[in-house]
């Protein structure tokens, strides 16, 4: 007969996973775009306002056109002289009695006419800013009445169609994080949790905190996260 065997018994219960960590976040958006005027002027209206909506194309601000539909005006004139020019010595040019050296001239000054209606049309066009890309009105820099300069941002478009959670994550910890980890990520300005995305990881470590920005890519179909919301983030 054999010797019982001892065998030691012990419960099993669930515990909190040791490879999770929680860090703080800020909700920022897919991208920025700054929009500007191409040349200085005087801003005769502005048409949006911070948190609309906007899509390409769409008519965002006017720039007193007085002086570009004087120089359009002058140009057309121009260009009509030109063109009358032309046709009177074309028929000379064809009967051999018009000299090739003035024919050439004639048509060098219709092309250049051409080029300045060309120019003084652009720049007509230019003082209608419309949108570059669809999005939401982040900030508006300029009001009605103010100069624009080159280059100037009148307006900032946020496409928060998908947005990034930017996380500082210490330099012991960030090896522990790769493209696919995966993330939960609360937010509770809108009371919701989220599935984290693909992790984009920054190179270059803050001088100061020696933390490396990561960012995670989170759907946004609703438009209900918005850029600078805190959010709580578990990898």
């Amino acid at each position: 007969m054999k010797a019982p065997v001892r065998v030691k018994m012990e419960t099993v219960s669930p515990t909190s996973g040791t490879n999770s960590q929680t860090y703080v976040g800020i909700v920022e958006e897919r991208e920025a775009t700054a929009v500007s005027f191409t040349s200085m002027g005087v801003v005769k209206r502005v048409l949006v306002s911070e948190g609309q909506a906007v899509g390409r194309g769409q008519l965002i601000a006017e720039m007193d056109d007085t002086q570009a539909r004087n120089l359009l005006a002058g140009a057309e004139a121009q260009m009509t002289q030109a063109n009358d020019a032309l046709t009177r010595y074309s028929m000379l040019h064809d009967n051999g009695s018009l000299p090739e050296v003035q024919w050439v001239e004639i048509q060098s000054k219709v092309a250049q006419a051409k080029s300045q209606l060309e120019v003084a049309r652009k720049n007509l066009a230019d003082c209608r800013l419309t949108a570059p890309v669809g999005g939401i009105i982040g900030q508006r820099n300029v009001k009605a009445g103010e100069t624009a300069l080159p280059s100037q941002a009148v307006v900032t478009i946020l496409d928060i169609s998908s947005v990034k959670v930017k996380v500082a994550i210490p330099e012991a910890e960030v090896n522990s994080i790769h493209q696919n980890t995966s993330s939960i990520i609360k937010v509770e300005a809108v009371d919701r949790s989220f599935e984290g995305g693909r992790i984009e990881k920054g190179v270059q470590a803050d001088a100061l905190t020696h933390t490396y920005d990561v960012r995670i890519n989170v759907p946004n179909t609703d438009r209900r996260l918005l850029p600078g919301m805190v959010a709580s983030v578990l990898f």
